[in-house]
């Protein structure tokens, strides 16, 4: 039977609709079987090559001195040749996921690093322990044009994608089961499109998606949670604020 890892995944979607969110679902599910499966997340905007960087060590009168102290958030480890020794150093990398957010807003000299990264699992002769699981996740770039990068064929040849696209229905099924998304809010946003005062447009409105649209107003369910949130808090300690 063959096995072999098969290409990273790579979510692509708008803001706000929920990217990161598959993350901790998938985080869940594999902590009921493995309790010390981990998440590290990286968010390439304002990262530069230099953050990927392992420690680098010199020889000096003094014996060996560290001159890039780590950068230790990858889970390496520097083969020796000896199978049994390999094992244990990948072993002791545990398991997880490895989520790299924002890629096609990441400059390019840190996307060359991510590519080798992503294509061989390895870094500057390190390498990525086997048990962890790479996913990315970029907006789409007609989202922010003017703030991201074009990952090129090199780049987005070596995952498998995903376009994630809001869904009305299976937010509401979410929704209902988190106790502080009130129905009144999920009543008018399911009203059809037409219909008098009908919310349903405001559910996921992007500007980028209307060239007549002048108040660049974006709605997303991020905006709708966090509102509902915020709303519950505010409720909660509105007879101590006096209204």
């Amino acid at each position: 039977t063959l096995k072999k890892k098969s290409a990273p995944l790579l979510i692509w979607g708008a803001p706000g609709i929920g990217k990161t969110a598959i993350l901790s679902n998938v985080l869940d599910e594999m902590r009921a079987e493995f309790p010390n499966y981990n998440l590290i997340v990286k968010t390439l905007a304002n990262e530069t090559p230099d953050n990927f960087t392992l420690p680098a060590y010199k020889d000096t009168e003094f014996g060996q001195r560290a001159i890039d102290i780590p950068k230790t958030w990858l889970p390496v480890y520097l083969p020796t040749g000896d199978p049994v020794k390999d094992a244990q150093a990948d072993e002791s990398c545990g398991r997880g996921l490895l989520f790299i957010d924002e890629l096609s807003r990441a400059p390019q000299q840190v996307l060359n690093v991510c590519l080798a990264l992503v294509n061989e699992r390895q870094f500057n002769g390190w390498n990525l322990g086997s048990g962890w699981t790479i996913i990315c996740a970029s907006n789409r770039m007609c989202d922010d044009p003017e703030s991201q990068n074009n990952l090129g064929t090199a780049m987005t040849n070596r995952f498998l994608h995903y376009y994630y696209q809001p869904n009305f229905n299976s937010w509401r099924e979410w929704a209902e089961s988190q106790g502080y998304i009130s129905p009144l809010l999920l009543d008018w946003l399911s009203m059809a499109e037409g219909s008098q005062a009908s919310g349903a447009k405001y559910f996921y409105n992007d500007p980028n998606d209307d060239e007549m649209n002048c108040t660049k107003l974006m709605c997303t369910p991020r905006s709708w949670t966090n509102a509902m949130i915020n709303l519950c808090n505010w409720t909660d300690t509105a007879d101590l604020e006096g209204w």
